[in-house]
C-alpha cells in the first residue's frame, strides 16, 4: 500500500487501515509527515513484510511499537533523524533482514555493533563513492508539500543519498553545472518566489538528473474570496466558494491531482476582500498547462481594484503568451504587476482562450526525421492522388483554465 501527496496526509489515515490491518503486508510512506507515534497504529499490521518510512519525520522514539511485526523483513529508515541506540527494538523481529540507512547519522564505524547486535541482518548505509561508478541518483528536496508557500521566509534543506556527492544548485531557473553553480553547504534561505533546481556531482560518477520544485511567496492574505463565476460541475466542491485559490495548496503538473480547480465553460471572476486596506505589488495566478487537454493560459487576465464596487479601476490588463508547440504538461505562474496603491476590494478576471491555436509538433531529432520521411515516401507511392472533399471545417474549442493558487505581494 503507497500513500501520496504529503499536504493531504495525516496520521489518522493510518488509523483508518485498521479494519484491513491483517492483510496489509507491505507499506510504502516515503516522503510522508509520519511521526513517531504513528508507528504505534503501524504496529498493529501483524503481517507487514516491507515498510518504507524513507525521508519521514521519525527519530527512532517509536520503533518499539514495531516490536511484535515478526513478519517484517525490511525496513528503510533512510533519510531520517535515526540513531543506532534506537534500533534496538529491531533486533526483537526475528525474520528482519534487511535495513536502509543512509543519510542518517549512523556510518561505517558503527556497523560492528550492528552486525553483532543483528547477526541476521543486512545493513545498507549508502555508497560512499569512492570505488563505485555509476549514475548518482538526484538530490532530495526536503520540504513538506505545504510549506512550498510561504509568507515571509522559508528554509531549503538539500539531501543527497551518495554522501561524497557535491550537490549544486540554482535558483534563477538555469541549469546547475558542476563548476559555477553555487555549491550547496548549509539550508537555502529564500525570502521570494523562485525554483530551485539541484544535480548531483561527484568524480568519476556520472552527473544526477536535475530536481527542481516551484517556491511561491504569499505575504498577504485576503480576509475573504467569493466567486462570481462558477467552475465546471465537477470542480464546483473542490472550490469551497473560492477558498481553494487562497489555501496554499498546490497542484502537481496533473490536471487529475487535487487542488486544481478548472473553468472549461464560463471565464474565471472573483472578489477577494480586506478588512483594512492593503497596498499589493503583485497578483500571481498558479496555473497548470496541457494543451492535450486543451487546458492553456488565460488569453487574457484583468485586475481590477479600489475601496469599494463603486470605485473600482483596472489597475493591470496580462496577455499572457500561448503555447505554439505539443509539449509535456507544465505549471508556470502568471504574474500581474500592480500600481503601488492602497485598496480593500480587488476583482480579478480571467478570460479562456475561445479559439485555440494551431500547434506544431516538437521539431524531430536527425533519426526521427528520416523515418518520417521513408514512412511518408512509402505511403506516397501506394496512394493514388484523389480529388479533394469539400469540408466544413471543424469549430475549434475553447481554452481551459486552470488555477490552483493566487498568490499576493
Amino acid at each position: 500500500m503507497n500513500f501520496y501527496g504529503v499536504s493531504q496526509f495525516k496520521g489518522a489515515q493510518l488509523a483508518e487501515l485498521s479494519s484491513i490491518k491483517n492483510n496489509i503486508v507491505s507499506l510504502h510512506l516515503g516522503g510522508m509527515p509520519v511521526k513517531d507515534e504513528d508507528l504505534k497504529t503501524i504496529g498493529e499490521f501483524v503481517n507487514l513484510r516491507d515498510l518504507n518510512l524513507t525521508f519521514t519525520k521519525i527519530n527512532g522514539e517509536g520503533l518499539k511499537y514495531l516490536s511484535g511485526l515478526q513478519h517484517l523483513r525490511q525496513i528503510s529508515l533512510s533519510g531520517t533523524g535515526i540513531h543506532i541506540n534506537r534500533l534496538r527494538p529491531l533486533a526483537q523481529l526475528k525474520n528482519l533482514r534487511s535495513v536502509s540507512l543512509w543519510n542518517t547519522s549512523i556510518d561505517n564505524k558503527d556497523m560492528a555493533s550492528l552486525k553483532n547486535s543483528f547477526p541476521r541482518v543486512s545493513f545498507d548505509l549508502g555508497y560512499k563513492g569512492d570505488t563505485v561508478v555509476a549514475v548518482l541518483a538526484p538530490p532530495v528536496i526536503d520540504i513538506d508539500e505545504e510549506k512550498r508557500v510561504f509568507d515571509q521566509s522559508l528554509s531549503v534543506v538539500l539531501k543527497s543519498p551518495v554522501s561524497a556527492a557535491k550537490i549544486r544548485y540554482t535558483t534563477d531557473g538555469s541549469e546547475p553545472d558542476s563548476i559555477s553553480s553555487p555549491l550547496y553547504k548549509k539550508p537555502i534561505n529564500i525570502d521570494q518566489s523562485l525554483i530551485i533546481k539541484a544535480r548531483a556531482f561527484l568524480p568519476d560518477w556520472i552527473s544526477s538528473k536535475t530536481v527542481s520544485v516551484s517556491f511561491y511567496k504569499n505575504s498577504i492574505k485576503a480576509d475573504s474570496i467569493y466567486l462570481t463565476t462558477l467552475p465546471e460541475q465537477k470542480f464546483v466542491a473542490d472550490a469551497r466558494n473560492g477558498n481553494a485559490f487562497t489555501d496554499q495548496l498546490l497542484g502537481t503538473a496533473d490536471a487529475g491531482a487535487a487542488n486544481w480547480i478548472g473553468y472549461k465553460l464560463n471565464d474565471f471572476a472573483a472578489f477577494l476582500l480586506f478588512k483594512k486596506a492593503v497596498v499589493i505589488n503583485s497578483i500571481t495566478f498558479g496555473t497548470l498547462i496541457d494543451v492535450s487537454r486543451t487546458i492553456f493560459p488565460p488569453a487574457e487576465i484583468q485586475v481590477w481594484g479600489g475601496a469599494d464596487s463603486g470605485s473600482l479601476k483596472l489597475l493591470a490588463t496580462v496577455k499572457p503568451a500561448q503555447p505554439t508547440v505539443r509539449q509535456p504538461p507544465y505549471i508556470t505562474g502568471i504574474k500581474c504587476i500592480l500600481p503601488s496603491q492602497p485598496v480593500k476590494m480587488i476583482k480579478l478576471v480571467a478570460k479562456r482562450v475561445l479559439k485555440i491555436p494551431v500547434l506544431k509538433n516538437p521539431v524531430p531529432n536527425e533519426q526521427q526525421a528520416s523515418k518520417q520521411q521513408l514512412k511518408a515516401k512509402s505511403a506516397n507511392k501506394q496512394q493514388q492522388p484523389k480529388a479533394p472533399k469539400s469540408k466544413r471545417p471543424k469549430a475549434n474549442p475553447a481554452g481551459v483554465i486552470y488555477f490552483d493558487e493566487i498568490l499576493l505581494n
